[in-house]
């Protein structure tokens, strides 16, 4: 069963590279002290596409009218602590929704960003 799913997840991943458009994930770790710190990015380079949420999702508190819906391959595992630079422009990712049917095995990304 586990090779459905990775076949499952090539397929995602494919249909991104063909449909979708490069997103940076940029994790920034702070290489210094809590007092002075120096803060070094690593750049993750993955395929995605934007949506928008649907006006039924928008609760004004969870989820705002301007945030956005990444829909991102599984090559890399992104935390709410990054953020994401698409088209000059940088966004927070506010939460990480991994659609992981096997329980091993992620498929694509589901991040929820806000400016």
């Amino acid at each position: 069963m586990s090779s459905f799913y990775t076949r499952m997840a090539e397929t995602a991943n494919r249909l991104l590279k063909q449909f979708g458009g490069d997103v940076t994930i940029i994790e920034r770790v702070n290489t210094g002290t809590k007092i002075d710190p120096v803060y070094t990015e690593t750049k993750h380079v993955v395929k995605g596409v934007i949506t928008r949420y649907a006006h039924e999702e928008v609760d004004g508190i969870a989820i705002q009218m301007d945030d956005l819906l990444y829909v991102v391959d599984c090559t890399f595992n992104p935390t709410p602590d990054m953020v994401i630079r698409f088209q000059d422009r940088e966004r927070a990712i506010i939460s990480v929704r991994d659609i992981c049917p096997s329980g091993n095995q992620s498929v694509v990304y589901f991040l929820q960003v806000r400016q």
